[in-house]
């Protein structure tokens, strides 16, 4: 078990430095003062999600399900949202769905690992305010987290 944690940050520290060195050419994006909230199942993509955005200085808070998304937004306020769309319990399209349902506008970044044609359709149509698939360079989900909290 120690050995897989073991592996699993050193994937995770290797694709922050990947990031640092594909990032280098363009400006640092500065995510001070954002509240985002992450809604993801896995564990490293947590890991790296949570290091990648606290390091561009936003504040992150981390949920494993849809449900626990609703929750939360009932009672903290967040710029933004990075919605996994395969999670247990409530799947990210749902709660999306249920979200646009109350009247919250917060942009929903889709996040995927499977991706499908229709999947940008499907998050699209269901309220998200844009769709990134897995495996993503860091800059593009910095630079789109920028743009719609801007």
């Amino acid at each position: 078990m120690n050995i897989q944690k073991s592996i699993r940050k050193l994937a995770i520290m290797s694709n922050l430095m990947n990031t640092r060195n594909e990032t280098s050419a363009e400006p640092e994006i500065n995510l001070s003062g954002i509240n985002i909230l992450i809604a993801e199942d896995d564990g490293a993509s947590k890991e790296f999600l949570k290091a990648l955005l606290e390091g561009a200085n936003a504040k992150v808070q981390i949920t494993n399900n849809g449900q626990k998304v609703l929750e939360l937004l009932e009672k903290d306020y967040f710029d933004i949202l990075l919605m996994d769309i395969n999670m247990p319990v409530m799947d990210g399209l749902e709660a999306t769905r249920l979200i646009r349902k109350s009247g919250n506008a917060i942009p929903i970044i889709a996040q995927t690992a499977y991706a499908y044609q229709n999947d940008a359709k499907a998050c699209l149509e269901a309220g998200c305010s844009a769709y990134i698939s897995k495996p993503y360079k860091s800059q593009k989900l910095l630079s789109l987290i920028h743009s719609l909290t801007r």
